[in-house]
């Protein structure tokens, strides 16, 4: 019950050195005239150093949240996609607006038995400030919105909007037992302004819990799931300073792990005082990669990625599982989120396009040796492969193995032929996977 507001505590800190940087970038660019253009460069450059550090360190944060929310939003992924679609809010509310939001946090966590999860103090839950989950389901009853308004000098006033998908799912309040040291309020009054936006966030937040309750999305079992979660671990517990150790990840992959500082100081990963020759640690790199080479194809190609070590590679998305969640162990998961150890990843998906050839597909690329198309002809009949591009990226960027993804290809096939039996013209299957942790229910 600590967790929350002590993160948000985190969050809150890291937000003002934040503001405090754009407000001196502003009060430097209202005097530039009066400045040296010299210093003036220097230090505007200086500034957007730390200002992008900083919200790095907020990008880190809000992973951390991502996972601990996750943890009881999984049941509902129609609802994260629903979040999903709204812009994301890089900063927590200013002042009053705040103060009302950590209250509610602070108080309310546990109101009859549900966990009030906020939003704040994560990336991807976007839909009003705060969510209750039903601990006895494990899944969503209510998202909501807060609004705050000061009464007077020593008091604000909060009020929810709530909204479930019926009556039985609103947290009841506790019993009525007004302490005398309080002041029973009138109910808030909100500006015109006010209340137009409410009413536009209540609608948005109305319409997105009908949508994923709604859903009739046929939810069939994976036949393979693998994931290279063990070649992750070795490597980086083989991991030292003096250069990139490195794993084999099936025939496509390699995985390279590198020991960047024994400290434990964010300012040393972000606004390190010497660079860390990583291109010279990389070293004999063109050999090991030569290894991920299919000889016999002409498909081959290299993609060059890293795991879990900037706020692009923390991006959470309703279909996979956010990097705090990956079941590996969790001083790995610190190592590389708290950047004690660069993890690289060397790509070929020349592999992936060679089975599919092998499986009778015309294989279609670009000059980078980007999936463009695949089809084959049985007959009268062409079977056409598109967005193949969004399974290779699950074997690069979430580390599932060759084997699950051509699984996944082959039971797509199986889906569009039982579905052209049964319809007898043509048909277009969309296949979204969704990973999901081992024995979770829903």
């Amino acid at each position: 019950m600590r967790f929350q507001p002590r993160l948000l505590g985190v969050i809150a800190k890291v937000e003002d050195r934040y503001r405090s940087i754009k407000q001196e970038e502003k009060r430097l660019i209202a005097r530039k005239s009066k400045l040296s253009i010299s210093w003036f460069s220097r230090r505007m450059a200086k500034l957007a150093r730390y200002a992008d550090a900083l919200l790095e360190v907020l990008a880190l944060s809000r992973a951390i949240g991502d996972g601990f929310a996750w943890t009881f939003y999984e049941g509902d992924r129609d609802l994260i996609a629903e979040h999903l679609k709204q812009q994301p809010q890089l900063l927590l509310p200013p002042k009053l607006g705040a103060v009302g939001e950590r209250l509610t946090l602070e108080n309310m966590q546990g109101l009859d038995g549900k966990l009030l999860i906020y939003h704040g103090t994560t990336s991807f839950l976007r839909l009003g400030d705060i969510t209750f989950i039903d601990l006895a389901t494990a899944r969503v009853a209510c998202i909501g919105e807060i609004k705050t308004r000061r009464q007077d000098e020593n008091t604000i006033q909060i009020s929810m909007t709530l909204i479930a998908g019926d009556r039985e799912s609103f947290p009841k309040p506790p019993a009525n037992k007004v302490s005398p040291k309080r002041t029973r309020l009138e109910p808030m009054v909100l500006t015109p302004a006010m209340q137009s936006r409410l009413k536009r966030q209540r609608d948005r937040m109305g319409e997105a819990v009908s949508r994923a309750r709604a859903s009739t999305t046929t939810r069939v079992n994976a036949r393979h799931n693998g994931f290279y979660y063990e070649a992750l671990e070795a490597v980086v517990a083989r991991s030292h300073a003096r250069g990139f150790e490195w794993e084999q990840a099936g025939k496509g992959m390699l995985l390279g792990a590198l020991r960047m500082s024994q400290t434990s100081r964010l300012s040393d990963r972000y606004l390190p005082r010497k660079e860390t020759p990583v291109n010279e640690l990389l070293t004999g790199v063109e050999s090991r990669a030569l290894s991920l080479v299919k000889s016999d194809s002409p498909d081959n190609s290299m993609i060059v990625g890293s795991i879990g070590s900037s706020k692009d590679e923390l991006r959470v998305s309703f279909d996979t599982l956010p990097f705090a969640q990956w079941p590996i162990d969790t001083q790995v998961l610190g190592d590389i989120l708290f950047g004690r150890v660069l993890v690289v990843s060397l790509f070929n998906p020349g592999h992936i396009w060679s089975a599919l050839r092998e499986r009778g597909f015309e294989v279609s690329l670009d000059q980078r040796g980007a999936f463009r198309t695949a089809k084959r002809r049985k007959g009268k009949k062409e079977e056409r492969l598109e967005h193949i591009g969004y399974f290779t990226n699950l074997i690069q960027r979430s580390l599932m193995t060759e084997e699950s993804v051509l699984a996944m290809i082959d039971q797509l096939i199986d889906m569009s032929h039982d579905q052209l039996k049964a319809k007898g013209e043509p048909v277009r299957v969309e296949f979204a996977p969704r990973i999901v942790r081992w024995g979770r229910r829903g």
